[in-house]
């Protein structure tokens, strides 16, 4: 094989590997690297609803948003509640009416 051959090969396995691993980070995220873990109790309130991410104050780490409530017919300050993805400190919460 000739320099320029290996040149060629080598070039299209660069572009290959990283056009791969594009491809796992847009369709498999969970391979991202972990943002680290914290638990946060909520006494009183709970919940049924899926748990949506998405980045609410713009620091890169998604954030948590999720429906909460207490027992059927029972009143609850907290409809919505969104969690930071960092600390789990509360960014903001939506009273039921």
């Amino acid at each position: 094989m000739n320099s320029k051959h290996l040149q060629a090969t080598g070039m299209s396995f660069w572009k290959f590997r990283h056009l791969l691993y594009l491809f796992f980070l847009i369709f498999h995220p969970d391979l991202l690297p972990a943002q680290g873990s914290w638990s946060k109790p909520f006494t009183g309130i709970g919940t049924l609803s899926s748990p949506r991410v998405t980045d609410l104050n713009g620091d890169g780490v998604r954030d948590i948003i999720l429906g909460a409530g207490r027992e059927e017919f029972q009143a609850c300050d907290s409809a919505v509640i969104a969690l930071d993805g960092k600390t789990g400190t509360m960014l903001w919460h939506v009273s039921a009416r």
